[in-house]
C-alpha cells in the first residue's frame, strides 16, 4: 500500500495553487495583465483553483478511507468540514464587512446589503448585486460554495465502498449538470449547478482510489510529467488555444484546466518525500494555504494602494516580487496568529478533541 499519511507533495502543490491565485488577482484594477505579460496566455494562473479543487477530492477520500482515516461516519466528517473551513472565511468576510461599514469608499466595487453579507457567510450562491456574477461578499468565497457544497454530497455517500463513492458522485453531479441545462440557469441555484468545475472534485476522488491501489508509479509519471507542460502550451497559446476557448465558453472548464491539474497532482504524487530547504518552505506555504487563499485579496489592495501614491504603475515584477511575497508573509501570520487558533477554539467548542487527520490539509 502506498504511503497513506500526509502527503508533501499535496501540499506543496496547495502553496502553488494558492500562489497563482493570487498572481491572477494581482492583475485586477491596473493595466496590465500578468497572465498575458508572462506566457501571452489569457487567464493562465486561474489554473490554481482547478488544482485546489483536484486535490480537494483527493484529500477527501483520504481523510475518509476505512483504512487510513478517521473521518468515517457523516456527521464528523462534516463537523470536521465545518471546523475547518468556516472559521477564517467568517473571520475574513466579517473583517470585509465591518470595514465597508466603517470606510465604505474600500468596497467600491459592491453593494452591502444584510442579504449579500447571510448568503456569504451560509455559502448559500446568489448572483452580485452589481457585476452579476456568481460568486460572495469576499469574491474568492465563491470556490467555498462549491467547496461546502461538495462536503455535503460527499457526506451522504461516506458509507459507500471507494470506487463506488466515485461513481455515485460523478452520476450525480452529471445528474444536476444535466438539470441545470434542461431548466436553465437564470437562477442562481441553477446556474450554480450549471459550473462543469464540479467535475474535478471527481477526478481526484478517482486519482484517490488509483492511487491507493498503488497505481501511481514513477515510471508512469514521466509520461504525465512531459505530457503536462506540452498540453498546457497548447492550450495557452498553440493550435488546441481555439478549442479551449470554445470548451471555455461551453462552461466546460474541467476539461480545459481539469486536465492539467490531474496531471499535475498525478506527478507529485509519485515523487518522493522531499527534505531540503525549497521543499519544507514549500510545505510550509501549502499549511497556509487557505490563509493566502482568503487574505490575499486585503494584502494586494493595499500594496496596489501604496504602489500608486507613489506614483509607481504595476508590472509583472512588482506582481512576483512584490505582491506574492507579501501575501505570503501575512498568510503565514494569519495562519499561526489566526486560523489555527480559530480551528482550535472550535474543536474545543464542540468538544471534538481528537488531533487533525493526517492529509486533512483541506
Amino acid at each position: 500500500m502506498p504511503h497513506m499519511g500526509r502527503i508533501q507533495g499535496i501540499q506543496i502543490l496547495r502553496g502553488i495553487a494558492a500562489s497563482l491565485v493570487v498572481l491572477v488577482h494581482s492583475q485586477y484594477g491596473d493595466n496590465y495583465n500578468i497572465a498575458t505579460d508572462l506566457f501571452s496566455w489569457d487567464r493562465l494562473f486561474e489554473m490554481g483553483v482547478d488544482l485546489f479543487f483536484v486535490t480537494s477530492g483527493f484529500i477527501m477520500m483520504l481523510v475518509s478511507d476505512p483504512l487510513t482515516g478517521r473521518e468515517t461516519s457523516p456527521h464528523h466528517f462534516l463537523v470536521r468540514r465545518i471546523q475547518r473551513i468556516v472559521p477564517l472565511y467568517w473571520f475574513y468576510t466579517l473583517l470585509l464587512t465591518f470595514g465597508a461599514v466603517l470606510v465604505p469608499s474600500i468596497l467600491r466595487w459592491t453593494t452591502l446589503t444584510p442579504s449579500l453579507v447571510l448568503k456569504s457567510l451560509f455559502f448559500v450562491p446568489s448572483f452580485h448585486p452589481v457585476d452579476g456574477q456568481l460568486h460572495p461578499l469576499l469574491a474568492q468565497g465563491w470556490t467555498l460554495n462549491y467547496e461546502m457544497f461538495f462536503y455535503l454530497c460527499f457526506a451522504v455517500m461516506i458509507g459507500l465502498a471507494l470506487g463506488t463513492r466515485v461513481i455515485a458522485m460523478a452520476s450525480l453531479f452529471v445528474a444536476l449538470w444535466g438539470l441545470s441545462l434542461a431548466v436553465g440557469q437564470d437562477t442562481a441555484f441553477m446556474a450554480f449547478l450549471g459550473n462543469t468545475i464540479v467535475f474535478e472534485f471527481v477526478a481526484g476522488m478517482g486519482l484517490y482510489w488509483v492511487y491507493r491501489r498503488g497505481w501511481v508509479v514513477a515510471r508512469a509519471a514521466i509520461p504525465a510529467a512531459i505530457a503536462l507542460p506540452i498540453l498546457i502550451w497548447l492550450i495557452g497559446s498553440g493550435t488546441a488555444a481555439p478549442l479551449a476557448a470554445g470548451l471555455d465558453q461551453l462552461s466546460l472548464r474541467c476539461i480545459v484546466w481539469g486536465i492539467p491539474s490531474l496531471l499535475a497532482v498525478y506527478v507529485v504524487l509519485a515523487l518522493p518525500e522531499m527534505s531540503n530547504p525549497v521543499a519544507r518552505a514549500l510545505s510550509t506555504l501549502g499549511d497556509a494555504s487557505y490563509s493566502l487563499y482568503l487574505c490575499h485579496t486585503f494584502v494586494v489592495a493595499v500594496v496596489v494602494r501604496i504602489w500608486r501614491m507613489l506614483g509607481h504603475e504595476s508590472s509583472l515584477a512588482f506582481g512576483l516580487l512584490v505582491i506574492l511575497p507579501c501575501c505570503i508573509a501575512v498568510s503565514l501570520l494569519s495562519y499561526r496568529l489566526i486560523e489555527r487558533p480559530l480551528i482550535a477554539l472550535t474543536r474545543r467548542a464542540a468538544g471534538i478533541l481528537t488531533p487533525k487527520p493526517a492529509g486533512a490539509g483541506q
